[in-house]
Formats: C-alpha cells, structure tokens, sequence
C-alpha cells in the first residue's frame, strides 16, 4: 500500500509539472514586450488548482515546469551566462511553488468566499517577487522597468488565478448526497454492523498502558464483553476492564504503538463473560490510537480440543493393545523358553551326577558354570514372566489397606532383614482401591531393594510413609540410608534387565523396579526416585486413590475415595 501510494504522488507531481510547463509556455506567447509580462498567466491558476486538489506533493511538479518553461532571461535579445541562468530558473520555480502553497493554504483556512478576496492580491505578489529575483538573477535587459514589469506579473498571476476559481469552488464544495462523504454517524453506523467485536484506544500518556482510555466500541463489541448498552466510550480501560491489567493485553498495546506492528493475542478470557475465549488482534490507527479486533472462539477452541481429545483417546487405545499384545508375547515367549531350559537343567543334573567323578578339577568347573549359567536364565526368564503378568494376569481392583499390607511384607521378608541387621520403621499409610497383589509385589520390591542395596558392614534404616494429597491421589515414600545412585541413572534403573552393580556383588535379576513402573502405571500413577552416591534414595510412588473406569473396579469399589 505505502509502495502505491509513493507512485500516486510521483504520478501525480510529473502531471503537474507536464501542464505547468504547458501553460508557461502558452502565456509567454501573450508576452507584450520585452518590458512587460504577459497580461494572463494560466499557469498560475492550474497550480494553485493542482497543490489544492492533489497535496503539497504536486507542488514539486509546479517547481519543475516552471523552471523548465522559463527563459533566462525572460525577455529575448540577451545572453546570460549559465551559472546565472540556472539560478533564475531556480527562482522562477520556487516563486510558482511558493505561490501555489499559499494559495492552497488561504482556501483551506478562509473558505471560497474570503479566497476570492483575497488570493489573487497575496498569492499573485509571491509569485511576482520571485519573478522579479529570478530576473535580477540572470541580469535585466537595458531600459528594463522593474516596476512596470512587476506589475503586469501581478496582473497575469491574479487573472490565472481568478480564472482557476471556480475550478477550485468546485473542488471545495461537498460532494452530492449519492456520493457524500461518511460522517461519523455513517462509521459508527458501520461499525455496528459488523460481527466482530471493535474497540478503539488511546493512550493518553507516553508508556503509561493505566492512561489508555476507551475511545469507542461498537455494538457488536459490548455485547461480546458483556457491556450491553452501557456507555464505555471515555472510560479508562481499567475502569472498563480492571481484569485484562492482570494478562499481556497492556504491555501488547505498548508494543503494537511502539512498533507500527499488529499483535495477536489467541486465547485471551474476560471476567464480563465467564469461561469464554477470546481472540484479539491489536493494530495501530495512528499517533497514540489504537484498534482492538476481538471475537469470541469459545466453540471453534472446545470443538479443536474435542477433536484433540478424539485423536488422543485412539492413540491411547492404539497404544494399551500394542502393550497387551507385546506382553502375551512375553508371557508366551518366556513360557516357551521355560521348557527346553528345564530338560537342560535337568540333564544337566543327570549328568554331573553320572561323570562328576570322572571328570578332573577343570571339568567339574566347567559343568558347574555351566549348571549356574542355566539357573541364571531361569531366574531371568522367570522375572520376564512376572513383568508379563503385570498387564496380563492382573486382578481386579478392591479395597487395600496399605497400612496392613507393608507390615504382612516386612514379616515376610523378616529373614533378609535379620541377616542385613537392618531397620524397617512402617508410618500410617492410606487406604486405597488397588489390585492387592500387585500392591504386594510393588512393596516387596522396593522394600527388598532398600534392605540390599548398603554398603558392607551397615546397618539399613528403612522407612514408609504416605498420605493422601487432597486431589484424589495418594503418595507412597520408601526412603533408605543405602549405596545410593547418581541421579543421570534415573531413568535407567526403571527398564528391564538394566543393574548399576554386578550382580556379584548384589544379587538380582534387574527386573524390580521395571515390575513396579509397570505396576504402577496399570494403576494410572507414576514412581520416581531421588538419590545421590552414598547418601540413600528415595522412591516416590504416586496413585489414584479410586480406580473407577480402570482396571474392571468392582462396583462396591466405585463410590470409594
């Protein structure tokens, strides 16, 4: 738009300079002699018509045509030197320019009537002194009247001009009701039929967003913020909407002044319409103004998230049947490879009992690794089936107290204890709707790693304690004074077969804590560990309290929380 405006006024000042130029070359045709001025000068009038109609951009057009059209010096017979005779063009142009600008200037400020008075007395002497400047510039022929050519400069620009008046009355005057101008009724008016909100601002103080005031709203724009047909022009915004100073709608503002640049702001909530959305476009108008385009998309963002939440529920069916799948396949798979692993245990056995004695000290040692190395498959395929089991043999959901259960685990695994000489303090724990064996296993296996992962010669300090968080969960902590784990390992420790210490030193098949991340993920919950080397760790499980509509709850169960 700015790219076609700029070609409007070049368009329109290379006019003016093309009839400019045209006309000054037609009045010196009328010249009387060389000591007078030609009695009627169009060009005056078309210039002064011209920089009226089209803007001050068509003076630069009256500068050029002049210039060109003059004849240095004006008069023929007399040579004049170059320097001196561009000088006088120079003049010649600045005096019609200066005279079309001025002529312009009375019509707007006096009207038609006091510019008939008076235009062709003030703007024809301004172009009778460049004039006369202009010939003094390019040296004044011999027995030339200054006085008397003057005058006949005056007497040509004014009968120009006063021959361009009713151009220019005609130019004035208001165009005819068919095509009559809008007022501002007729915007308003314009603004009110349209279906989106529109909010016009200003700010009253440089940099200050508590001085923008409201200027005007249309009507679709109260009703959207819920002003009805209550009056909000000439309030300040924060009397309007104390609520938008609490979000970036100010300092958008400030920008969208301080920038020249529209702003859009996408989800933007109202105290006047609860729950609703908005979406807001801020653009400037000009100087300390400022447009708000706004329109309420409460539907269009509830049926996207719909649509989200659609694809987001397929996605996750799609995702829990690839889990089941994958875990009857590990279910079927390690119960497959459990087979042919007990024949070789068993022959295995067979045979170290018939050749044992036959064999010398290196053979023994090769059968007997050989026996461990099939007891260690076992073992991983074993915890392979337990992990497997998690998502296909689970158990329907009924009331556990947690209480209960951590104290009947820390009885059974009071051997392990005993021989780790370790301490195992049990706090209130909550009650909850849960699948009571896999809840069993989740404790045995954290409380059963607290208990063997310490340092030789110490003795372990374990605690559970948990509470219900008010949201319809409970948090479970089982914290140690054990080896510990370097925080970078976190995510680790939770995938199958992964150890951070050979299982020389502590034994175990790697599979506890992916059993409990499976177990607790059945659940809807999360568990997370926070450690450091040589401090103890700390496992945070996090669970529904209810599990309504998860994992085929019974229905005495539902109402539980």
């Amino acid at each position: 738009m700015e790219g076609r405006a700029a070609l409007e006024r070049w368009l329109l000042a290379c006019a003016s300079a093309v009839g400019v130029f045209a006309l000054s070359r037609a009045g010196l045709l009328l010249a009387a002699g060389p000591a007078n001025a030609s009695p009627f000068w169009p060009a005056a009038g078309f210039s002064l018509a011209a920089t009226a109609l089209w803007g001050p951009g068509a003076a630069l057009g009256v500068f050029l045509g002049s210039a060109l059209a003059y004849e240095p010096p004006a008069f023929p017979g007399s040579g004049a030197a170059l320097l001196p005779g561009l000088a006088a063009m120079a003049l010649a142009g600045l005096g019609a320019a200066a005279q079309a600008l001025a002529g312009a200037a009375l019509l707007r400020r006096a009207g038609p009537p006091a510019f008939v008075l008076a235009a062709s007395a003030l703007a024809g002497l301004v172009g009778a002194g460049f004039q006369l400047l202009a010939l003094a510039a390019a040296g004044a022929p011999p027995g030339l009247d200054a006085a008397r050519a003057g005058a006949t400069w005056w007497i040509g620009n004014a009968a120009g001009i006063l021959v361009g008046v009713p151009f220019l009355l005609a130019a004035a005057r208001p165009p005819r009701s068919g095509a009559r101008a809008p007022t501002a009724e007729a915007n308003e008016a314009f603004l009110d039929r349209l279906p989106m909100g529109i909010m016009l601002l200003r700010l009253e103080e440089p940099g200050k967003p508590e001085s923008l005031r409201v200027v005007g709203m249309n009507k679709a724009g109260r009703a959207l913020a819920g002003a009805g047909d209550a009056r909000v022009a000439g309030l300040l915004l924060r009397e309007f909407s104390p609520s938008s100073f609490s979000t970036e709608f100010p300092a958008a503002c400030l920008s969208v002044l301080d920038s020249g640049e529209s702003r859009v702001i996408h989800e933007f909530t109202s105290r006047h319409v609860p729950g609703a959305y908005f979406r807001v476009n801020i653009f400037p108008i000009g100087g300390p103004d400022l447009g708000v385009a706004f329109e309420n998309v409460t539907e269009r963002r509830n049926a996207q998230r719909r649509a989200r939440a659609q694809e987001l529920e397929r996605r996750t069916a799609d995702l829990s049947r690839s889990n089941q799948e994958l875990s009857r396949f590990a279910y079927v798979a390690s119960h497959d490879l459990s087979a042919p692993l007990h024949k070789v245990k068993a022959f295995g056995g067979r045979l170290q009992q018939k050749v044992e004695g036959k064999l010398d000290e290196e053979g023994r040692d090769y059968l007997r690794r050989m026996l461990r190395a099939v007891d260690g498959m076992q073992r991983l395929i074993d915890a392979l089936l337990e992990l497997a089991r998690v998502s296909t043999r689970g158990a329907a959901a009924e009331v556990v107290d947690l209480g209960a259960l951590a104290k009947d685990v820390v009885e059974s695994l009071d051997l392990e204890i005993a021989r780790a000489r370790a301490r195992v303090e049990v706090a209130d724990l909550p009650r909850i709707s849960a699948d009571p064996l896999q809840m069993r296993q989740l404790l045995q296996n954290l409380l059963s790693n607290a208990v063997k992962f310490h340092a030789p010669g110490a003795e372990p300090r374990v605690r559970i304690r948990g509470k219900t968080t008010g949201d319809g969960f409970c948090e479970l902590v089982v914290s140690d004074n054990g080896i510990g784990l370097d925080m970078k390992y976190a995510d680790r420790i939770f995938q199958p077969f992964q150890r951070l210490q050979s299982s020389a030193e502590y034994a175990g098949s790697g599979m506890g804590l992916a059993i409990c991340r499976e177990i607790v993920s059945r659940h809807g919950g999360t568990i997370s560990v926070t450690s450091a080397p040589g401090r103890g760790s700390e496992f945070t499980v996090v669970l529904p309290v209810s599990q309504e509509g998860r994992m085929g709850c019974h229905p005495q169960e539902k109402a539980f929380s």
